[in-house]
C-alpha cells in the first residue's frame, strides 16, 4: 500500500502542477520567485515552461497516415483501445499534453508517405492563408525533398523551442539548418525516428549450425565489427539444399549469408562514414563532384559481393527476406529496427547489431535513419507559434521519458537468454545516432537512389558497374538540383 501511494505521488508530481493555473515563465509573479513558492514539477523543470490553460482550444495536427511498413500514424494518433504498451504510452501522452497545456488535440490523417503528395497540401494551405493546422507531422523525406521551404516556419525563431534538449536529434540545428533556417524537429517525439535506424539482424542459430563460433556482441564492443568481418562471415554460408545446382534466395530450402534489402545498403554508406553530401565553407550542402578512394573501394567491394551466391537482393522484406531469416536460411538481414516487431513470433534467437564500421580506423559506430521517419513541421502562418512549439516540446519530452524506453525495452527487447546483450546494442545504436547529409539532402533529386545494391544499380549501366563515371555524371546534375533547392532558404 505504501508503495502504491508513493507511485501515485510521483505521478502527481510529474503531470500536475501546484502553481496557479494560467501562470507561466512568460508571466512571472511580481518580485520574482518567493521563498515559499512551491517546487516545480518534473515536467516544468525539464521543459522550461509552466502549465497553461487554453480553455480546451482545439490544437489541430495534419498527420501523415501512410500505412505500409512502419505505421507512421502510430507516432501520435492512437485510439482509446491501444494495441500494446507503446501505443498505451502514446495515448497517455496525448491526454497528458492536453491536460498540461489546456488544449484538445485533434488529428487529421491524410494519406501521403515518405515521398508522397502531402507537401502539395501544405503549400496549398499556406498560399491560401489557411491557418487550420497548428502542426504538420509527415515523413522527413516529404518535407525536405518536395516541400516548398517558404511554406515552413523557422523553428529557430519559435521562442518556446530549444533544439538543445536531449529529446531532439543531436546537432539538429547544426546539421539540418541552412542559412539560419531550420524547418523541422525530429527526435523522441516519434518512435519512427528509431524504427527507421539501420541495423543488422543476426540469426544466432544459423551461426551455430555453421560453427562460426563468433561472439557478435564482443566483436562490436572490441571495435572489430567491420565490413570485412561482416562479409567474411556471410561468405561462409552458402548451401544448395534443394538440389537445383545453385543457391537461390527465393528457394524454400537454400541457406545463404546475407539478405540484402537495398535501402539497408543505402544507409550502410552513411554508417561507414562515407558522406557523399557534404557541407562547404559557407555551410551549404553539396554533392561531391567525384568519388574519393574510400568511396571507390566501398563501391567495388559491394560490386564484388553482388556476384556472390551467398548474397541475395530483396526489393521488399515481405518478398522473402524476413521469411528466410525466420526460417534460419540466412545469417544476416540488413534493414531497420522496426523489423523486430515482425519477429516477435520467431522461435529462434537473433542478435540486433549496429551497422558495421567501414574498417578499424573508423572512430565510432554511426547510426543513421533512412529519412522516411516522421518529423514535425509548422506553417509560416501558424496561429500561435509559441503554443505550437510547446506542444512539440511536450511531445518530445514525454516521448523520451516514457514512449522511447517502452519501445526499446519492450517492443524491441530480445526475448531469450541474450536480453541484456541486445539491449546493450540497442543503446549503442541510440547513443550513436546522427542526422547525415546523405539522407537529409541526398533525397533531393534522389541521388541516394544509386546507393542500394539493387538490380537497377548493378546492371551494365548501373552505379556498381562503373561507379566513377556514373557518379561523376550524376553529381553535376544533382548539384544543380540541390543548389536550386537551397536557394529557397535565402528568401
Amino acid at each position: 500500500m505504501k508503495r502504491n501511494i508513493f507511485v501515485l505521488l510521483m505521478l502527481g508530481a510529474l503531470l500536475f502542477t501546484v502553481s496557479c493555473t494560467g501562470k507561466s515563465n512568460d508571466d512571472p509573479q511580481p518580485g520574482g520567485t518567493q521563498p515559499d513558492d512551491p517546487p516545480k514539477s518534473a515536467a516544468e523543470e525539464a521543459l522550461g515552461f509552466d502549465r497553461e490553460d487554453h480553455q480546451g482550444a482545439e490544437f489541430q495536427v495534419l498527420l501523415n497516415n501512410y500505412k505500409d511498413f512502419f505505421d507512421l500514424a502510430r507516432d501520435f494518433d492512437i485510439s482509446a483501445e491501444p494495441r500494446d504498451k507503446v501505443e498505451e504510452e502514446t495515448f497517455n501522452r496525448n491526454r497528458a499534453c492536453e491536460e498540461y497545456l489546456g488544449i484538445t488535440l485533434k488529428y487529421t490523417p491524410e494519406n501521403g508517405g515518405w515521398n508522397g503528395t502531402m507537401h502539395q497540401t501544405v503549400d496549398r494551405l499556406f498560399l491560401g492563408g489557411d491557418q487550420t493546422y497548428d502542426m504538420v507531422v509527415m515523413g522527413m523525406n516529404t518535407g525536405i525533398m518536395n516541400g516548398t521551404v517558404g511554406s515552413f516556419a523557422n523553428v529557430l525563431d519559435m521562442d518556446s523551442v530549444n533544439t538543445g534538449h536531449g529529446w531532439w536529434l543531436p546537432d539538429l540545428d547544426e546539421n539540418v539548418a541552412i542559412n539560419g533556417k531550420l524547418i523541422l524537429l525530429a527526435g523522441d517525439s516519434c518512435i519512427s525516428t528509431y524504427g527507421y535506424l539501420g541495423c543488422v539482424f543476426t540469426n544466432l542459430t544459423v551461426a551455430e549450425d555453421f560453427n562460426l563460433e563468433t561472439d557478435f556482441y564482443q566483436m562490436v564492443r572490441d571495435h572489430k565489427w567491420t565490413l570485412e568481418t561482416f562479409f567474411t562471415l556471410a561468405s561462409q554460408i552458402s548451401v544448395d539444399r534443394d538440389g537445383s545446382g545453385a543457391v537461390e534466395g527465393e528457394s524454400a530450402a537454400d541457406v545463404f549469408g546475407w539478405a540484402n534489402c537495398g535501402t539497408g545498403v543505402r544507409v550502410m554508406w552513411s554508417s561507414c562514414g562515407i558522406d557523399l553530401v557534404q557541407r562547404d565553407s559557407n555551410g551549404d550542402y553539396f554533392w561531391r563532384e567525384t568519388l574519393d578512394q574510400r568511396a571507390i573501394q566501398m563501391a567495388q567491394l559491394l560490386a564484388d559481393v553482388n556476384q556472390a551466391d551467398w548474397n541475395f537482393y530483396f526489393g521488399r522484406v515481405e518478398n522473402g527476406a524476413q521469411t528466410a531469416f525466420t526460417q534460419n536460411r540466412t545469417l544476416f538481414l540488413t534493414y531497420f529496427l522496426y523489423m523486430a516487431q515482425n519477429l516477435t513470433d520467431m522461435e529462434h534467437p537473433y542478435a540486433i547489431l549496429p551497422m558495421p564500421l567501414y574498417d578499424s580506423t573508423q572512430e565510432d559506430y554511426r547510426s543513421v535513419s533512412i529519412s522516411a521517419h516522421n518529423a514535425l513541421f509548422f506553417l509560416q502562418n501558424t496561429k500561435d507559434p509559441s503554443l505550437s512549439g510547446k506542444v512539440a516540446e511536450f511531445m518530445g519530452w514525454y516521448g523520451s521519458e516514457r514512449i522511447i524506453p517502452e519501445y526499446y525495452d519492450n517492443a524491441l527487447k530480445y526475448r531469450y537468454s541474450n536480453l541484456e546483450n541486445n539491449i546493450e546494442m540497442l543503446e549503442l545504436i541510440r547513443d550513436t545516432r546522427t542526422a547525415c547529409g546523405n539522407e537529409l539532402f541526398g533525397v533531393i533529386g534522389n541521388g541516394v537512389g544509386i546507393l542500394p545494391l539493387s538490380p537497377a544499380n548493378t546492371e551494365e549501366t548501373g552505379f556498381y558497374s562503373n561507379p566513377v563515371s556514373v557518379y561523376q555524371n550524376q553529381s553535376s546534375v544533382l548539384n544543380i538540383t540541390l543548389r536550386k533547392y537551397l536557394d529557397e532558404y535565402n528568401y
